[in-house]
């Protein structure tokens, strides 16, 4: 038997947060059920490397405590009170907290969601830390190289940049997009990084958010940035468009995937995102369903087993946490049945071996090998349509090397 943990967010705590600020279409709630239903498919199908796998559940509650506290009890519930083989986290705790107490304890862990690691964070937690479907930041230059090339640098640009507080994306801002900037003939002239609440209640957050943003956009606004990256909050597209607007405030924006723009598309206001250009490797992030370039056989599969097993998933986000949950669990599937032996090493090796043959149900395309711990491999264009107040992509799949 293989014990897998997985961390969960309590039925409506994270939506709670987000809807005390304001933000539509965020209704998530927590995903174990979609765990639970493709574990008893994979059982159902062999298991991994032959054996059967259960699941431990352990909710934590994004609106009481702090974050890393509840990180402290999520790592101790995995590897003190129950030995699980590989935990599946969901991000909604102290990702670095977390992140290095379970390598700690030589335990992998899979981050599927709004995670932001590096390639020098990865290589400092190896052979751990795994985020399969998703680009680390040191991969972010495909983000301004397509960005250049889908015209969104007018000329005469003012660039600014608002991120958080954090040292990862520090190193990202540093050693990534002001160097790739530079390599286009740019440069920031403003980057603002927002400080980051230590806890999950809602009268933090929205305090900081609201502080945070404003303080963002007054700077922006003084020193004349018409143009704005972000590496914020998949809620940027009320916390900060939405002061923004009241400002009479309108840059053009810079978005990604981490920006999660269909969420930016519910939530800004009118005219906020005219011109606006992102550059994305999920589509459940990117596009609404309409724009959706069309699901995978692995997409097709997942939901699937989510319709076989009676579950409901309401909107998009869901549908975004769901298919990250669905891709953990394959991927771990695919890697540890060509494993050799059943320890993190043995997975280690199995990962490096798979090259570009995992098929991930939520993004484009992957490629793994030594050295890499996260998975996709192509990127799209997405631009905002005015005439249908969405975004599109505007690209076919390219390369993010």
């Amino acid at each position: 038997m293989i014990t897998l943990g997985v961390e969960t967010d309590a039925s409506g705590s994270q939506d709670s947060i987000y809807g005390a600020v304001g933000v539509k279409g965020v209704a998530t709630g927590p995903v174990k059920d979609e765990y639970q239903a493709v574990i008893a498919f994979i059982n159902a199908h062999g298991g991994m490397a032959g054996r059967k796998v259960q699941a431990l559940t352990y909710e934590t509650d994004s609106t009481s405590g702090t974050f890393a506290s509840q990180a402290q009890a999520v790592c101790a519930n995995f590897t003190q009170d129950h030995q699980v083989f590989a935990a599946m986290v969901s991000g909604n705790t102290d990702q670095n907290l977390l992140s290095s107490c379970l390598a700690q304890a030589q335990t992998p862990s899979l981050w599927e969601f709004v995670s932001a690691f590096d390639q020098a964070e990865l290589n400092r937690l190896a052979p751990y830390v795994y985020v399969p479907p998703q680009l680390d930041l040191s991969r972010l230059g495909v983000w301004i190289d397509q960005l250049a090339a889908l015209g969104y640098f007018d000329k005469g640009a003012k660039i600014g940049m608002v991120r958080w507080d954090d040292p990862i994306q520090k190193r990202a801002s540093d050693t990534v997009v002001k160097p790739r900037l530079a390599a286009h003939g740019l440069a920031l002239t403003a980057e603002y990084a927002m400080g980051v609440s230590e806890t999950g209640s809602e009268a933090d957050v929205i305090s900081s958010y609201s502080t945070e943003a404003n303080n963002a956009i007054l700077r922006f606004r003084s020193e004349g940035i018409d143009h704005v990256l972000s590496l914020a909050d998949p809620a940027i597209g009320v916390l900060f468009m939405t002061p923004a607007q009241s400002q009479g405030y309108r840059p053009r924006y810079g978005l990604n995937s981490l920006d999660f723009t269909d969420i930016a598309q519910d939530n800004a206001p009118s005219g906020q995102l005219h011109r606006a250009v992102s550059v994305g490797w999920a589509p459940t992030r990117d596009v609404e369903v309409a724009q959706d370039p069309g699901a995978t056989p692995m997409t097709a599969l997942c939901n699937k087993i989510f319709r076989a097993a009676g579950l409901n998933i309401p909107g998009q986000t869901a549908e975004d946490r769901a298919l990250g949950a669905c891709d953990a669990l394959f991927f771990l599937k695919t890697a540890l049945d060509r494993a050799h032996d059943l320890t993190p090493a043995g997975l280690r090796a199995a990962v490096d071996s798979l090259g570009t043959s995992y098929q991930s149900p939520y993004t484009f395309s992957t490629n793994f090998g030594p050295g890499r711990f996260d998975g996709a491999s192509s990127v799209r264009g997405v631009e905002f349509d005015d005439g249908c107040a969405c975004f599109r992509y505007v690209t076919g799949a390219i390369p993010a090397p």
